[in-house]
């Protein structure tokens, strides 16, 4: 196994110095830190990107920021009505939720699911009295604006974290090798994962701020 975490770490590490570009996020990530700490009762937060690794690595990252975060995938629940009945179905209120994978949905539901958010927003509201985090894509700003606007207007705040092109290749590569290398070694997986986004989101306490 120790062969495998090499041979990913070298593809990582041949490209360490583009990636490090990343860090120029680090402002909007402390404000994003910030606001999950502080933020009471429900709040909601916009934040683009243009990469689900990166924007997974950053929920990563904000895992202990506050602690009890929660995850909630589009892409599996599949529609608003399952969103839905998942938030009223959570045992424990989480300090956050955030919510994923939305361009994942096709134009119809997700559609609906603009509609649904906007005029289920104030039972949501009781039901979640938590932070709600909408990673969407830049189009997808322009749809929750006009198709949602009332939910719109609940935003707190909106912060970017995309990529310039380059360094969403790269993650992009990365990510395709990694899940060739999950498949031939499926039992070092979550130790593959963990090394991957502690080399792609390492935090330095020097590093400058935007």
């Amino acid at each position: 196994m120790l062969k495998v975490r090499d041979q990913h770490n070298h593809a990582i590490e041949g490209n360490y110095q583009i990636v490090r570009q990343m860090f120029h996020h680090s402002g909007s990530f402390l404000r994003l830190k910030e606001l999950l700490v502080h933020l009471q009762d429900f709040h909601s937060l916009i934040i683009q990107h243009n990469n689900p690794a990166y924007r997974d690595g950053l929920i990563q990252q904000l895992h202990t920021s506050p602690p009890n975060q929660q995850v909630l995938d589009l892409k599996e629940l599949g529609d608003f009505h399952a969103f839905e009945q998942r938030i009223a179905n959570l045992e424990k209120r989480p300090a956050s939720l955030h919510v994923i994978n939305l361009e994942s949905l096709d134009d119809n539901t997700r559609q609906a699911f603009f509609r649904g958010i906007n005029y289920h927003r104030e039972y949501i509201a009781r039901q979640l009295n938590a932070t709600r985090v909408i990673w969407v894509i830049e189009s997808q700003i322009r749809d929750i604006a006009l198709h949602a606007a009332d939910f719109w207007a609940w935003r707190e705040q909106v912060l970017d974290f995309s990529l310039p092109d380059e360094i969403t290749k790269v993650l992009t590569e990365e990510q395709n090798k990694f899940r060739e290398l999950a498949k031939e070694h499926p039992d070092d997986t979550d130790k593959l994962q963990d090394r991957a986004i502690r080399q792609w989101l390492i935090w330095e306490e020097n590093t400058p701020q935007e």
